[in-house]
């Protein structure tokens, strides 16, 4: 599920709250009141605007979540922020992207909201990114992993379906991490497991959106050496194949090699 902010309307909310205070209103007054009149001014009135901008969409992100929650059965008084994802949010740097078919570096970049049930984990995950020059897009996606599943269930259209291998948000924050650090070797520590060899050599594995290896998987292409093998045709004719997921294959083939 997507849906849509208005900066401009954030902003002219958050001008009308910082009315009733003295101290927020001046910080207000950067982006809403007379152009700054030097550099360093000019730079944290931008970063004033982005953050506000984005504490602003945080809020709407969890009444979205709050709602879709319930959808599903659960009690969102349950669910806790995930702290580490928040952080990332408000400092990483959001693209455009098509919330339909999101890349691995963009995928549940927002937000997530986690409980820890009985026998069971569920995840709230958002995905942010920009629809044009003055407002944001969001997506949310809600996953359940039972204890001893190697693959999260996706909740879609009121049903649980197949969804991301269990490694997945280790593996999408761990790359993230590895973007943030100056020092990154590039190296995933899981990878280097002996025992988990089969998965490996698997399309679940590679740094692929999750709607991408479930149209490889419903086609019966289970292995990346297999994968390797098709053209770009072969590929184009797979329902849920298109030109923008044949490019995220090409570009996860190439962190293969």
């Amino acid at each position: 599920m997507a849906d849509f902010v208005d900066f401009n309307d954030m902003k002219r909310k958050q001008s009308k709250k910082n009315a009733q205070n003295e101290s927020i209103s001046e910080i207000a007054a950067l982006f809403e009141g007379d152009r700054p009149d030097n550099a360093l001014l000019e730079q944290t009135a931008r970063a004033v605007m982005d953050k506000a901008a984005r504490l602003a969409l945080l809020t709407e992100i969890a009444r979205e979540a709050c709602t879709l929650i319930k959808k599903a059965g659960f009690d969102p008084d349950a669910f806790e922020l995930d702290e580490d994802a928040l952080n990332y949010f408000l400092i990483a740097e959001i693209d455009e992207a098509d919330l339909e078919d999101v890349s691995p570096d963009v995928l549940w970049n927002g937000p997530r909201y986690c409980f820890e049930g009985k026998g069971f984990e569920v995840r709230v995950a958002s995905t942010v990114a920009i629809r044009d020059e003055e407002s944001m897009a969001f997506s949310i996606d809600i996953l359940k992993l039972d204890d001893g599943k190697d693959h999260w269930k996706t909740w879609v259209n009121g049903k649980w379906q197949a969804g991301p291998p269990e490694d997945a948000f280790e593996y999408i924050d761990a790359m993230r991490t590895d973007m943030l650090d100056d020092d990154d070797d590039g190296a995933y520590p899981w990878f280097d497991d002996d025992g988990d060899d089969a998965w490996e050599s698997g399309v679940e594995s590679m740094l692929l959106p999750p709607n991408v290896i479930r149209a490889l998987l419903e086609a019966g292409i289970e292995e990346i050496d297999a994968l390797k093998q098709m053209t770009d045709e072969q590929l184009l004719a797979i329902k849920g194949i298109g030109k923008k997921s044949l490019a995220d294959i090409h570009d996860a083939l190439e962190f293969e090699d």
